[in-house]
């Protein structure tokens, strides 16, 4: 049975992109999915060069969003996802 994160691994691959934004019940990240076979954890998603804001915000560069380098997310924390060009 598939997990969540090879789901979105298979989305994105199927839109042909890395730029993801994930939702969880308190707050939403976008970045770039990083979706190395071998280096991926069962059951956490990980983005590179992430904004982390509320989910009523929009992510930008303002003092309301955090940047991250390298963020996780647990993937049972994941209520949604988008995948965009």
């Amino acid at each position: 049975m598939n997990g969540k994160l090879e789901n979105i691994i298979e989305v994105s691959q199927q839109a042909n992109s890395d730029d993801i934004e994930i939702w969880t019940s308190n707050f939403k990240a976008r970045g770039k999915l990083f979706k190395d076979q071998l280096k991926t954890f069962n059951g956490i998603v990980t983005l590179k060069d992430a904004k982390i804001c509320s989910l009523f915000e929009e992510c930008s560069c303002k003092e309301t969003s955090i940047a991250y380098e390298w963020f996780n997310i647990f993937e049972d924390k994941i209520i949604s996802f988008t995948v965009y060009k």
